[in-house]
């Protein structure tokens, strides 16, 4: 309120709320599609208190704790999306915006009773599990020795022909 106001140290103590855009980058972490196919996921959060009084009531100016339950609440809200989608549709460009601004939209709507907005959640890297990476790679790996042992024993037939023409 406006006017003459004092402050005692013992009683009174100030806490400074920075206003600026935060972020939170999250690491990578493994999620489940419709179809039952893991992968991994990196993303960030892009978040800025909008309600300073509101903010402070809900977490006491903590900045720490409130990065942990919007990573939390983003992170349920992913995995809702992503287990309602197969790995083709969250692989594809149609669907993956608009799985972003949905996933946007249900975090600012939850984090709204802390007194901060989400801004902007986007997706880093959609990548397969390490094991499955693994695999694809041994499997295109034995298709190119297959495809090698293949014009190698053409090469040797067509030489042993030139070769008896010769003779």
């Amino acid at each position: 309120e406006p006017g003459l106001h004092a402050k005692f140290p013992i009683i009174d103590r100030l806490v400074r709320i920075d206003q600026r855009l935060q972020s939170i980058d999250v690491p990578s972490s493994r999620v489940l599609t419709a179809d039952q196919k893991s992968v991994n996921v990196d993303y960030y959060v892009k978040w800025a208190v909008k309600d300073f009084p509101l903010f402070f009531k809900r977490t006491n100016g903590n900045f720490m704790a409130t990065r942990e339950i919007i990573k939390r609440k983003v992170s349920d809200t992913l995995r809702a999306e992503f287990g309602e989608r197969n790995l083709s549709e969250v692989i594809s460009g149609d669907e993956k915006s608009q799985m972003i601004s949905l996933m946007q939209k249900s975090a600012s709507e939850s984090a709204e009773n802390l007194g901060v907005v989400v801004r902007d959640v986007r997706l880093k890297k959609v990548d397969y599990p390490q094991e499955v990476t693994l695999s694809v790679y041994e499997r295109m790996k034995s298709s190119r020795e297959r495809e090698a042992k293949r014009y190698r024993a053409e090469g040797e037939a067509e030489s042993e022909r030139i070769k008896a023409e010769a003779d």
